[in-house]
Protein backbone atom coordinates (compact mmCIF):
# COMPACT_ATOMS: atom_id res chain seq x y z
CA UNK A 1 0.00 0.00 0.00
CA UNK A 2 1.11 3.14 -0.93
CA UNK A 3 0.63 6.29 1.45
CA UNK A 4 1.44 9.46 0.54
CA UNK A 5 2.31 12.00 2.92
CA UNK A 6 1.26 15.53 1.84
CA UNK A 7 2.58 18.99 3.70
CA UNK A 8 -0.39 21.74 3.41
CA UNK A 9 -0.15 24.72 0.98
CA UNK A 10 1.41 27.85 1.95
CA UNK A 11 -1.31 29.62 4.38
CA UNK A 12 -1.80 33.48 5.53
CA UNK A 13 0.82 33.40 8.22
CA UNK A 14 3.35 31.48 9.70
CA UNK A 15 2.18 31.93 13.40
CA UNK A 16 1.51 28.68 15.41
CA UNK A 17 -2.26 28.93 15.47
CA UNK A 18 -2.82 26.25 12.50
CA UNK A 19 -6.32 26.20 12.98
CA UNK A 20 -7.10 29.87 12.08
CA UNK A 21 -5.18 29.90 8.74
CA UNK A 22 -6.22 30.28 5.23
CA UNK A 23 -4.18 29.23 2.78
CA UNK A 24 -2.83 32.05 0.44
CA UNK A 25 -3.46 32.10 -2.93
CA UNK A 26 -0.31 30.93 -4.11
CA UNK A 27 -1.23 28.06 -1.40
CA UNK A 28 -4.33 27.27 -3.40
CA UNK A 29 -2.10 27.00 -6.60
CA UNK A 30 -0.15 24.43 -4.90
CA UNK A 31 -2.56 22.49 -3.94
CA UNK A 32 -4.25 22.39 -7.59
CA UNK A 33 -0.42 21.56 -8.88
CA UNK A 34 0.08 18.18 -5.86
CA UNK A 35 -3.58 17.63 -7.16
CA UNK A 36 -2.93 17.16 -10.56
CA UNK A 37 -0.11 15.26 -9.99
CA UNK A 38 -1.28 13.01 -7.93
CA UNK A 39 -4.45 12.36 -9.97
CA UNK A 40 -3.68 9.25 -11.65
CA UNK A 41 -2.88 7.40 -7.81
CA UNK A 42 -5.94 6.00 -6.95
CA UNK A 43 -6.09 6.93 -3.16
CA UNK A 44 -8.33 7.60 -0.12
CA UNK A 45 -8.08 11.16 0.74
CA UNK A 46 -7.78 11.62 5.06
CA UNK A 47 -8.51 15.07 6.70
CA UNK A 48 -5.75 15.18 9.73
CA UNK A 49 -6.50 14.65 13.02
CA UNK A 50 -5.08 13.55 15.80
CA UNK A 51 -1.28 13.92 14.44
CA UNK A 52 -0.52 15.83 16.74
CA UNK A 53 2.43 13.44 18.12
CA UNK A 54 2.20 11.28 15.34
CA UNK A 55 4.19 8.36 15.31
CA UNK A 56 5.33 5.86 12.14
CA UNK A 57 4.44 3.14 14.21
CA UNK A 58 1.32 4.42 15.67
CA UNK A 59 -0.72 5.24 12.37
CA UNK A 60 -3.15 2.54 11.78
CA UNK A 61 -4.74 2.06 7.89
CA UNK A 62 -7.53 -0.72 8.24
CA UNK A 63 -9.02 -2.11 5.25
CA UNK A 64 -7.16 0.15 2.81
CA UNK A 65 -6.27 -1.62 -0.54
CA UNK A 66 -5.68 1.06 -2.45
CA UNK A 67 -3.22 4.43 -1.36
CA UNK A 68 -3.81 6.80 0.97
CA UNK A 69 -3.55 10.82 0.95
CA UNK A 70 -2.77 12.39 4.38
CA UNK A 71 -2.55 16.26 3.90
CA UNK A 72 -0.71 17.59 7.15
CA UNK A 73 2.20 19.32 8.40
CA UNK A 74 5.94 19.88 7.31
CA UNK A 75 6.28 17.65 11.90
CA UNK A 76 4.12 15.13 11.03
CA UNK A 77 6.45 13.95 8.28
CA UNK A 78 9.53 14.54 10.03
CA UNK A 79 8.27 12.88 12.88
CA UNK A 80 6.88 9.68 10.84
CA UNK A 81 10.46 9.61 8.75
CA UNK A 82 12.15 9.73 12.31
CA UNK A 83 9.97 6.34 13.36
CA UNK A 84 10.76 4.81 9.62
CA UNK A 85 14.24 5.30 9.90
CA UNK A 86 14.52 4.05 13.40
CA UNK A 87 16.25 6.80 14.69
CA UNK A 88 14.64 9.29 17.60
CA UNK A 89 12.79 12.00 17.66
CA UNK A 90 15.07 14.60 18.54
CA UNK A 91 17.06 13.88 15.17
CA UNK A 92 13.39 15.33 12.78
CA UNK A 93 15.00 18.68 12.85
CA UNK A 94 17.92 17.23 11.06
CA UNK A 95 15.85 17.27 8.22
CA UNK A 96 14.85 20.25 6.01
CA UNK A 97 11.33 21.09 6.13
CA UNK A 98 9.18 19.90 3.54
CA UNK A 99 8.14 22.13 0.88
CA UNK A 100 3.89 23.30 1.34
CA UNK A 101 2.60 20.96 -0.88
CA UNK A 102 5.44 18.03 -1.14
CA UNK A 103 5.22 14.78 -1.78
CA UNK A 104 6.73 12.33 0.84
CA UNK A 105 5.36 8.60 0.11
CA UNK A 106 6.06 5.43 1.71
CA UNK A 107 5.86 2.28 0.57
CA UNK A 108 3.73 0.07 3.70
CA UNK A 109 4.21 -4.10 3.66
CA UNK A 110 7.24 -4.52 1.75
CA UNK A 111 7.99 -6.88 5.01
CA UNK A 112 5.80 -7.03 8.37
CA UNK A 113 6.04 -3.78 10.00
CA UNK A 114 8.07 -2.22 7.61
CA UNK A 115 7.83 1.07 5.34
CA UNK A 116 10.11 2.16 2.27
CA UNK A 117 10.52 5.61 1.50
CA UNK A 118 10.02 5.97 -2.25
CA UNK A 119 10.38 9.87 -1.99
CA UNK A 120 11.03 12.29 -0.06
CA UNK A 121 10.08 16.04 -0.34
CA UNK A 122 9.24 15.78 -3.50
CA UNK A 123 7.91 19.22 -4.95
CA UNK A 124 8.71 18.98 -8.70
CA UNK A 125 5.06 19.55 -9.50
CA UNK A 126 5.69 23.08 -8.04
CA UNK A 127 8.61 23.67 -9.65
CA UNK A 128 6.58 24.23 -13.31
CA UNK A 129 4.66 26.94 -11.46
Amino acid sequence: MRIYLIRHGEKTDNSRNHAALELTEKGFQQADAVGIRLRNHAALELAEKGFQQADAVGIRLRNLDSGVKIVTHGGVIRTAMCGILGIGQESRFQFSPPANCSITELHAGVSPDRFRIDRCNDAAHLEER
